[in-house]
C-alpha cells in the first residue's frame, strides 16, 4: 500500500499531484500467462513459436485463395468454351437443337398430362366390390375438376371361404384329384397299376409319347400336393408314417418319365447314326455307269428327301446321255 501524508482539505490539489508521482514512480510486476490461459492472444507477449504459427497460417490462407482463384478462371474458360462453341454452330445445327427441345417439351408435357389424367381417373372412380355390398349405402362421386370426393363407409366384409369365388374351370384344380377332398385314400394308390415298360413306349408315336409325358407330369403334382397338405394338416411325429405311402407311387410315375426320356433318346441317336453313315455323294458315285434306274413308288411312310430325289434325277440323266452318245 502507499501511504500519502494526510493533508488538510485546502491541499487537495497538491495531494492529488502528490499521488500521481508516488504512483509514476512504482515498478508494477508482470506476470507471465501460460499457453492454456483463457486471455486473449493480444496480450500474450509475442514470441518466435506464435509467430511460426501465423506465417504457417497465412501460407495455408494464401495456397486456399490461389487453388479458388484457379477454379473460377477455369469456370470462366468453360463456360467462354461453350458459349463459343453455340456461336459457332450453323444455322441447320441450331434448328436441329431446337427442334430437339421442342420434341423434349412436348414429350413432357405430354407425360405430365398423361399422369395427371390418370391420378383423377383413379381418384373419382368408383372403387370395385371384393364381395356383397348392401344397397343401401351409395357411393358420391365427382367427375368435375376440383371437386372433393365424398365416399361413405361401406360394412366390412367377414373373411370367410364364401366370399372367394373360385370356376369350376381353373387350372389349379388339376393339382387335385377331386374337388371334395384334398387327399385321396392310401387304399386306392395300392390298386393302381404299374410303370410303362421301355418296350411298350418303344410302340408309341411322339404325340402319344408327348401326352404320356404330361399326364405323368400331372399326377406327379397331384402327389406332391397331397404331402405339401399332409404337412400342415399332421403333426410332425406323424408325417414319415403317413409319408411312406407315397413312396410307391411316385416311384412308379419318375420310373415310367424316365423310360419315356430313354425311347426318345434312342430315337435320337438312332437318327444321328443314321445321317453319319449314310454318305448320299458316296452312293450316288458308285452306280455303275450302265445302271438302269427304276422308279418306284414309294411306301407310305418313307422319310425321302427332296435332295435325295434331285441327286437320282441328275445321275439318270448323266447316264441317259452317256448311253445315246
Amino acid at each position: 500500500m502507499l501511504r500519502t501524508p494526510l493533508l488538510c482539505p485546502n491541499n487537495c490539489r497538491q495531494a492529488v499531484a502528490a499521488a500521481a508521482v508516488s504512483l509514476s514512480s512504482v515498478t508494477i510486476p508482470t506476470r507471465s500467462f501460460s499457453s492454456t490461459s483463457t486471455f486473449s492472444a493480444r496480450r500474450r507477449p509475442v514470441d518466435a513459436g506464435n509467430q511460426e504459427i501465423a506465417a504457417l497460417i497465412d501460407a495455408q490462407r494464401s495456397t486456399y485463395r490461389a487453388q479458388q482463384r484457379e477454379k473460377r478462371q477455369a469456370r470462366a474458360l468453360k463456360t467462354s468454351d461453350v458459349k463459343n462453341e453455340a456461336e459457332t454452330l450453323s444455322g441447320t445445327d441450331r434448328q436441329r437443337i431446337a427442334e430437339k427441345e421442342k420434341e423434349a417439351e412436348k414429350r413432357y408435357l405430354s407425360n405430365k398430362a398423361k399422369f395427371d389424367a390418370d391420378y383423377r381417373r383413379h381418384l373419382l372412380s368408383k372403387p370395385r366390390s371384393s364381395g356383397p355390398v348392401d344397397e343401401s349405402v351409395e357411393v358420391l362421386v365427382s367427375s368435375k375438376k376440383g371437386e372433393h370426393v365424398d365416399l361413405q363407409p361401406r360394412p366390412p366384409i367377414t373373411p370367410s371361404p364364401g366370399n372367394v369365388v373360385t370356376p369350376d374351370n381353373h387350372p389349379l384344380w388339376q393339382f387335385y384329384r377331386s374337388k371334395d377332398r384334398c387327399l385321396t385314400h392310401p387304399q386306392v394308390y395300392d390298386q393302381l397299376g404299374r410303370s410303362w415298360g421301355i418296350p411298350e413306349l418303344r410302340r408309341k408315336g411322339y404325340e402319344d409319347l408327348h401326352v404320356l409325358w404330361y399326364v405323368c407330369l400331372k399326377e406327379l403334382n397331384i402327389l406332391r400336393t397331397e404331402m405339401s397338405a399332409l404337412r400342415i394338416a399332421i403333426r410332425p411325429n406323424m408325417i414319415d408314417n403317413v409319408a411312406q405311402k407315397y413312396d410307391e407311387p411316385l416311384k412308379r410315375v419318375r420310373r415310367s418319365m424316365r423310360n419315356i426320356r430313354t425311347v426318345l433318346l434312342e430315337r435320337y441317336y438312332a437318327w444321328e447314326n443314321a445321317n453319319k453313315e449314310f454318305d448320299l455323294d458316296r452312293f450316288v458315285e458308285e452306280l455303275p455307269a450302265g445302271a438302269e434306274l427304276v422308279q418306284e413308288e414309294l411306301p407310305k411312310g418313307a422319310n425321302v428327301t427332296n435332295e435325295v430325289l434331285n441327286k437320282l434325277k441328275e445321275k439318270e440323266e448323266v447316264v441317259a446321255v452317256s448311253s445315246s452318245a
